[in-house]
């Protein structure tokens, strides 16, 4: 039986009932108002929590869609950045390796200048020798060793002078790559180390300019390779310059030489360089510079002509007689008419009587061959030495002859010693110079031998 309420206006309330049928089966609930809405609430309790679930997973993946695109970007920013530190780095690197074999290269370069020196030297060495063999230099030229020690100069010729002078110091370096040019050295630019857009500054590896100093590619200080250019440079324009010296000393002592026998009238072959010039003469024609690689070679040419010139001449001067026969200066007669000292009349006296103790030694005044070495009438005991080229010497009233015929004799060479045989008076040395057997004056070679000597 069901039971039926009434609601506050007095209607009928039927309450819900929910028939279930299954065949002869048949079943029926009645849904009480309460429970409907107890469930009505939790259905409705579900949905919401439906609907703020699936918000809740929306906004969640926006969320992390947000955060991912963060840390993507972050992520992006550090590969750019690492890709463009290792760009920089490669770059430093490709530059280290390009800076050293610049540097290489210049060292390599300085290196073949050091041994171009060497040559240099080896090619100057027998003109050297040459060189103090006609007196322009006394001491001879040390030659650099292939690697100087740290505190070993390295020497030049002085200029103008016999002595070796020192010129700086070339250190050795600590690594292989030891040598290179200086700043404010023409070599700079030789061997590609001035920047001429900057006026001439010592270029930076990789940049743009630096001093002098340590550089974080190069593999050796700047400092050292351009100290060492300088020194190298130095040394090159020393030994131009010193070869140009030694050719100016060699033709003033040849032309001082030639002018000297020729002012005393002794006529004598001289060498076309010390021939002196017309000033009428002119000269002229295009102006030709000298390539600073042949400067050298040049200069070397010009030496050895001159040096040949000056030992020509030095040669047949030799066999001039400029010296004094005996060391006094005493003179008893010169040359010309004086009154005879046994008869008292003008006679002509074809000598200088030098004034010496009997046993003095007396040289030759020239090269020669002795062509007479005996007794010979008035002289007494008399040497007659042969110079060449119709000249010819006398030595006469000699106490001893030490030379035969034949004999070759050297300037200075002892021939015999000071007495008074023959017609003398007292113990002297009567000294003849003739000319194709005729006399003439020796004083005039005495004086021209005097002032060649003064010139050194």
């Amino acid at each position: 039986m069901t039971s039926v309420q009434k609601d506050g206006f007095g209607r009928r309330r039927v309450p819900h009932t929910v028939i279930i049928a299954r065949g002869d089966d048949v079943r029926h609930f009645t849904v009480r108002p309460w429970v409907f809405a107890v469930s009505t609430a939790i259905a409705s309790t579900l949905a919401l929590s439906c609907v703020a679930t699936g918000g809740y997973l929306l906004l969640r993946d926006d969320l992390i869609a947000s955060g991912t695109a963060s840390e993507y970007r972050l992520e992006r920013a550090y590969e750019d950045r690492i890709a463009a530190l290792r760009s920089q780095l490669d770059r430093a690197v490709s530059r280290q390796i390009l800076d050293r074999q610049s540097v290489e290269s210049k060292v390599d370069t300085l290196i073949g200048q050091q041994e171009e020196l060497k040559a240099r030297y080896a090619k100057l060495q027998p003109l050297l020798d040459r060189a103090r063999s006609t007196g322009l230099l006394s001491a001879s030229i040390p030659v650099p060793q292939p690697k100087p020690a740290d505190d070993a100069p390295v020497s030049a010729l002085a200029p103008g002078s016999g002595e070796s002078a020192p010129i700086e110091t070339i250190p050795d370096a600590p690594s292989p790559l030891a040598y290179a040019p200086a700043a404010a050295s023409p070599a700079l630019a030789r061997f590609g180390l001035v920047d001429h857009s900057t006026t001439g500054s010592v270029l930076r590896s990789g940049s743009a300019t630096q001093p002098a100093s340590v550089t974080a590619s190069s593999p050796i200080p700047v400092a050292l390779i351009q100290k060492i250019g300088a020194s190298i440079e130095r040394v090159e324009d020393g030994q131009i310059a010193d070869l140009t010296s030694l050719v100016e000393s060699a033709r003033s002592k040849t032309e001082h030489i030639a002018g000297v026998l020729r002012s005393e009238g002794i006529l004598v072959a001289v060498a076309p360089a010390a021939a002196p010039t017309s000033a009428e003469g002119g000269e002229g024609g295009p102006l030709v510079e000298i390539a600073e690689t042949e400067r050298f070679d040049v200069s070397l040419a010009e030496l050895d002509q001159a040096l040949t010139d000056l030992q020509v001449l030095q040669r047949r001067t030799d066999r001039i007689p400029l010296a004094r026969p005996v060391d006094t200066l005493a003179v008893s007669s010169t040359f010309g008419v004086r009154p005879d000292p046994f008869l008292g009349r003008s006679a002509m006296h074809t000598g200088i009587d030098f004034v010496a103790p009997t046993g003095t030694d007396v040289d030759a005044t020239a090269s020669g061959t002795v062509v007479q070495a005996g007794v010979n009438s008035g002289y007494g005991n008399l040497v007659e030495v042969d110079h060449g080229g119709g000249l010819v010497t006398r030595y006469g009233h000699l106490s001893q002859i030490l030379v035969n015929v034949g004999d070759k004799v050297k300037a200075g060479a002892i021939i015999g010693r000071v007495g008074t045989t023959g017609r003398s008076t007292g113990p002297h040395l009567h000294y003849e110079v003739r000319r194709d057997g005729s006399p003439i004056d020796p004083s005039r070679f005495l004086r021209a031998g005097r002032r060649i000597s003064s010139f050194g």
